[in-house]
């Protein structure tokens, strides 16, 4: 499944898990009122992907056109993104009018980084935040290299969750993936210098453990518009497959065009060069 199908289911269910286990009214009734539900998501620009996640909220709104337990919905849509990028000014600002406005909660952000300046925020004002895909750590989980998550919260109740689990299980589980499934025993790691080093880390310790060997490159973003350099070592080292530890904004996702281009320009490979039968991305902005 892929992160957009993905978020557009869990964001479904959200709205579901936010107002309670109630029942969907099969046909109108007295009202008791209205239920407001903020959606906070990128929505606008080149990091919109949250479009796909508010699809998913509408359609669960969609559905009980009719109330839930004699309660009307009301949904209140805000794009936290500022010049076409996410922006945590631009979020804790929706936060402050959420909680004007007086909705009870928000399927929310879509960013880790956004979250992080939201909560304080929204803790504070009784504002139930649910994630359809934050997956950093450090906001829930105490654990090494993170300050005590419980500190955003500065002793109010808990009022952030998410549906999706954290970046430290995801190299580990790609490594596994490409050891057992795929049967590879080499693998190029590259990393982009930045937040994805500690995952493109984290493969090659479980996948030299379980036996397998890695050639590893590192790369800056900003000084690189031709990664041939980077993927001839791993084709003339003989890997069969690639991972990439790194974020979206520094051109992880960019491979399609990427493998294209190589095989367009190094035709002595072969067009079925089995490089890239298998490419794994631990994208972990989120």
């Amino acid at each position: 499944m892929n992160r957009e199908r993905a978020g557009y289911l869990a964001a479904g269910g959200l709205i579901f898990a936010l107002i309670g286990c109630s029942t969907l009214g099969g046909e109108s009734v007295s009202s008791k009122g209205t239920i407001r539900i903020a959606v906070n998501l990128p929505l606008s620009g080149s990091d919109g992907g949250g479009r796909t996640a508010l699809n998913g909220v509408k359609f669960a709104v969609q559905r009980a056109a009719n109330g839930i337990d004699g309660w009307n919905l009301a949904l209140d849509v805000y794009d936290d993104t500022r010049q076409g990028a996410s922006n945590a000014d631009a979020g804790v600002e929706n936060i402050r009018t959420m909680v004007g406005r007086g909705d009870v909660g928000m399927i929310g952000p879509y960013t880790s980084s956004i979250a992080k300046a939201e909560i304080p925020i929204a803790a504070g004002a009784h504002l139930t935040m649910i994630s359809p895909s934050n997956s950093h750590p450090c906001l829930t989980k105490n654990v090494p290299g993170c300050a005590d998550p419980m500190s955003l919260r500065n002793g109010h109740p808990l009022n952030y969750f998410r549906v999706v689990t954290t970046d430290e299980y995801q190299s580990v589980a790609m490594a596994d993936y490409f050891y057992d499934v795929l049967s590879m025993r080499k693998v190029g790691v590259l990393d982009d210098s930045a937040t994805g080093r500690r995952f493109a880390q984290a493969f090659e310790a479980e996948f030299t453990a379980r036996g397998g060997s890695t050639l590893h490159r590192s790369y800056l973003k900003e000084q690189v518009s031709d990664f041939t350099p980077y993927l001839r070592p791993f084709k003339e080292g003989g890997a069969g497959g690639i991972y990439i530890g790194g974020t979206d904004d520094q051109n992880a996702c960019t491979w399609d065009p990427i493998r294209r281009k190589w095989r367009a320009r190094n035709p002595q490979f072969g067009t079925s060069s089995r490089l890239f039968h298998a490419v794994g991305i631990s994208v972990i902005s989120r």
